[in-house]
């Protein structure tokens, strides 16, 4: 211990910690600068960290001295996005080091096996028009932040413009959704920029995530292509990221620090003045938005592009091949795998049906979450898809024990079963039940493209990984109006990026069947007539009527353990936070079964917003009976 410090320096570590004051070696005085990577002691163990800044007022107790720096420097930009986003996202500087800079940063990894780029089949690119990328690389030429919504005609339109502006561009981050996303556009990359261009995800080896950090730090990499450590890329220098389909809900973190990936790029953007492009076929309201205002400057190509056929399947009053299934789609998935093409039916619940008592028409519940629970027919159990739970299917029901259980409506299983029986065709199951290992994945993709035709029955998990290589004659929705009912301002948006989505996969002279209920819905009225600036501009006028963002802020606190804080939390906010609307507390079950109770805190003021949020975590995030998680910017 050293009683009088002299120079001394914040470090941060990537624990759930704030920065910790250390004095300088006295030999080290005068060479070390924030951003650096050091050794330092820490409880009972020597740790690595980074130098946040200099502290010119220690406490007055005993400090400890770190060690040597690891010759690592990391960069002033993005040193400085540690602390906003402690701020922003209400956490610890430790947290959001722990949660975002890539852990080969401290701990290096040998790799032993380096994987081949070369022999891959990349997807045929759309070529673009000078007049297209004109407003990005005259931004580029001015090297300050300049931020662009581009609404593209497709996903291939995304990765042209991204490949284009990659070739004519030094430093630059490209981030997608998904690993298999981002593997479709490295080797695009590769095929042209080997030297330059890098992968960087949690699909890879440590090993090799290792290597490629030693890549970008030595400066041999300047084009960093993956998902969320990308962006967190210790590059020197950025001059440009891209976000592609920022519209993806896989940008927003579930666990942790829920920060926004679109959003903390945007700000890493602001820091190191560079261009940052956001595209989708689908924008989020909010990126829409911020481009109507002039906030982000806007790209929207001009004229036609190849659209499937789109169909609307009134369910209600059409001939059924099956309960699930209309006769429409029986017949031209029937005629469509026949002259081998592929086929996908797109369900929106896993498993076989739910359980229904026809004497007192009681759905069988789940005794944890009071959700309906879905048969699974193949492991013959009930399981809960919300918490987990699983049961034996009962053989009476529980209320009035009548034997009189019935299963109700569709799900992967069942659809497979019944389109099986119509077609004389075996189907593929797409669902977490059957793909339990990435090779089961890889196997089903790689059928998809070599093998058609193929029938397949998949959930949304399907369509998040597929890539532009995959390709289908027909696409049906089996049950559209499940997306739009959900308690979510979000869903119809949601809903029409789902669309979107699987419209990319379908073939210019294809068919996408939609079947509803409710035909007349917006949603469905706007994505067939190909309108989506009808739709957000629709949107935009319900949330500003009802004060929901992007007009407003949002901040959602959990609770759980203690849920009777959760009323005490709610009058306490309504009596000191005056701008503030404070809305709940509603009472859900958590995905570990534990009972929890939410509030959501609604204001134009977003300090105002932060303020409160943190004077909950301050009173109440240290019980140690209770669990408080802060949500900001809820998606």
């Amino acid at each position: 211990m050293i009683e009088s410090p002299m120079t001394c320096y914040d470090v941060i570590f990537p624990l759930a910690l704030g920065p910790l004051t250390y004095r300088c070696p006295e030999h080290l005085t005068g060479s070390i600068e924030p951003g650096m990577i050091v050794t330092a002691p820490l409880r009972k163990r020597i740790t690595q960290g980074i130098i946040l800044r200099r502290n010119d007022n220690p406490p007055d107790s005993p400090l400890k001295e770190f060690i040597e720096p690891s010759g690592t420097i990391i960069s002033r930009p993005l040193l400085r996005l540690i602390p906003w986003m402690a701020d922003y996202y209400i956490a610890s500087e430790g947290m959001v080091l722990k949660q975002t800079l890539p852990p080969e940063l401290f701990e290096k990894t040998a790799m032993h096996r380096q994987r081949k780029a070369a022999g891959h089949v990349t997807p045929d690119l759309p070529g673009l028009t000078d007049s297209l990328l004109l407003p990005l690389l005259e931004a580029l030429q001015e090297k300050k932040f300049s931020p662009f919504l581009f609404h593209a005609l497709s996903t291939a339109q995304e990765y042209s413009v991204a490949r284009a502006v990659a070739e004519k561009t030094e430093n630059v981050i490209i981030l997608l959704p998904e690993i298999s996303q981002a593997d479709l556009i490295y080797q695009s990359l590769y095929e042209i920029l080997p030297e330059r261009v890098c992968l960087l995800h949690s699909g890879l080896s440590k090993g090799r995530r290792s290597a490629t950090i030693d890549g970008i730090i030595s400066g041999k990499h300047d084009i960093v292509i993956g998902t969320r450590h990308a962006l967190f890329a210790p590059l020197k220098k950025v001059s440009c990221i891209m976000v592609l389909q920022e519209h993806s809900s896989f940008y927003k973190m579930e666990d942790g620090i829920r920060y926004h990936m679109r959003d903390v790029a945007v700000k890493r953007g602001f820091l190191e003045k560079a261009v940052v492009l956001l595209s989708s076929v689908t924008p989020s309201v909010d990126s829409y938005y911020n481009a109507l205002t002039d906030k982000y400057g806007f790209i929207r190509p001009e004229g036609l592009h190849p659209r499937p056929k789109i169909s609307v399947v009134d369910m209600r009053y059409c001939k059924k091949a099956t309960p699930a299934i209309s006769k429409t789609a029986a017949n031209l998935a029937g005629s469509r795998l026949g002259i081998g093409k592929n086929v996908m039916l797109l369900v929106n619940r896993k498993g076989y049906a739910t359980l229904l008592c026809r004497e007192c028409e009681q759905t069988v519940l789940c005794p944890d979450c009071a959700i309906a629970m879905v048969m699974h027919k193949e492991s013959k159990l009930l399981k809960c898809h919300y918490c987990g739970r699983g049961m034996e299917i009962p053989l009476q029901c529980s209320r009035c024990r009548s034997v009189a259980l019935d299963p109700v409506g569709s799900g992967t299983e069942r659809v497979q079963e019944d389109i099986g029986k119509v077609l004389k065709i075996p189907a593929i199951r797409f669902d977490k039940d059957v793909i339990t290992k990435r090779s089961d994945l890889l196997k089903i993709l790689r059928d998809i493209t070599d093998s058609p035709p193929n029938l397949l029955i998949g959930t949304k998990l399907l369509t998040t990984h597929l890539t532009l290589l995959h390709r289908f004659s027909l696409a049906v929705i089996m049950n559209s109006d499940a997306s739009t009912n959900f308690p979510d301002f979000r869903a119809s948006e949601k809903a029409f990026a789902e669309l979107a989505s699987i419209l990319g996969h379908i073939d210019p002279d294809g068919d996408l069947l939609i079947q509803t209920r409710a035909p007349g819905n917006q949603l469905v009225r706007y994505f067939r007539d190909d309108n989506y600036r009808g739709f957000v501009h629709e949107e935009l006028e319900m949330r500003k009527a009802l004060s929901f963002p992007p007009f407003t802020r949002m901040i959602e606190i959990t609770i759980s353990g203690r849920t009777d804080l959760a009323e005490k939390i709610v009058k306490g906010l309504q009596k000191t936070a005056h701008a503030i609307e404070v809305l709940g507390p509603v009472v859900s079950q958590s995905r570990h079964g534990r009972r929890q109770m939410s509030v959501f805190l609604k204001s134009a003021d977003r300090k105002a917003l932060n303020r409160a949020a943190r004077s909950v975590m301050d009173s109440y995030g240290t019980d140690q009976e209770t669990q408080v998680r802060v949500d900001v910017d809820p998606a």
